[in-house]
């Protein structure tokens, strides 16, 4: 948590009024990266990528992330990564 709140410019006890520990701080930030994927897959397929196109490239991108995500906090994944 200091870290994160030294990196926002904010104090520790700041972010416990948000996140009620950093196991909670980390789901949030991993909760507003996969909206911010599922935005991405939305808006391309408006453009010019096929409906499976883009569902092939989310369906490569959450394994891998998921695995990166196991590796890095593991702590938080209270089933078997």
């Amino acid at each position: 948590m200091e870290d994160v709140a030294v990196a926002c410019n904010v104090s520790k006890g700041s972010l416990y009024n948000y996140f009620k520990n950093k196991n909670a701080l980390i789901v949030a930030a991993f909760t507003a990266l996969m909206e911010k994927k599922c935005y991405i897959f939305f808006r391309r397929k408006k453009t010019s990528d096929s409906t499976s196109d883009c569902l092939e490239k989310v369906l490569i991108f959450i394994p891998k992330f998921t695995q990166k995500f196991c590796q890095v906090f593991p702590q938080v994944i209270y089933y078997d990564c």
